[in-house]
């Protein structure tokens, strides 16, 4: 199993060595910052598992370093231990990024068995958040049925021919025998019948008379 690593910050010289000095002999890879800012341009390099950090330092203080960590979602895995003092104790309104704090000056052997059990958390996440799969979005997906397309009839074309008397012929072409012409409409239009005279007119009309001729039995008739 490899090392971890912690990436110890303190503005305190006397803090960085005795935080040195403590691990030493100990399974972890060491690394020494002395301010917020030079820590996080470690981070990328480093790749620590454990942060020590200094709660007061100038400039980017180790509220601000914690809530800069945990804000990053490549440093999720990151457990991060604030180290405090007796004048000041650990501010929970602004501490609530950090994982662990502690009291200075530490003992040694309590910080190891701290850094060591945070380890072993910090490979467990790391561990699961490579293993979990990536979300996929839902696609929502609309499904329309095409309606059937509907076809009108074209009506073919509308030819007229006068009404035929008594032994006429259909035009050459017009006949229904002649296969190009089943799709032509015929309309045939009867010659206008003569209006029967109205009743009245018929009984107006004069009778024919009866005169005589010269020669005997003989009539003639004349309209």
């Amino acid at each position: 199993m490899a090392r971890a690593t912690i990436l110890a910050v303190d503005d305190s010289r006397t803090i960085r060595k005795a935080i040195e000095f403590t691990f030493a002999k100990q399974d972890f890879d060491l690394t020494l910052a002395s301010s917020g800012q030079e820590a996080l341009e470690l981070m990328d390099a480093v790749k620590p598992q454990i942060m020590l950090i200094d709660h007061k330092m100038p400039g980017m203080d180790g509220y601000e370093l914690c809530s800069r960590i945990k804000s990053n979602p490549s440093w999720q895995h990151v457990r991060t231990v604030l180290m405090c003092s007796q004048q000041e104790p650990f501010d929970a309104n602004r501490g609530g990024q950090a994982d662990v704090d502690i009291v200075k000056p530490f003992e040694t052997d309590k910080l190891t068995e701290l850094v060591t059990r945070l380890a072993e958390e910090s490979r467990k996440s790391e561990a699961a958040a490579a293993v979990q799969p990536t979300a996929v979005p839902a696609v929502a997906l609309s499904v329309t049925e095409a309606e059937p397309a509907v076809t009108e009839e074209q009506p073919g074309p509308h030819v007229i021919i006068p009404a035929l008397g008594d032994g006429q012929e259909i035009p050459r072409g017009l006949d229904a025998g002649d296969d190009e012409m089943d799709e032509i409409e015929i309309t045939i239009e009867d010659e206008p019948e003569e209006e029967e005279a109205p009743a009245a007119a018929r009984s107006a009309a004069p009778e024919p008379r009866q005169v005589p001729v010269s020669r005997p039995g003989i009539m003639k008739t004349h309209l």
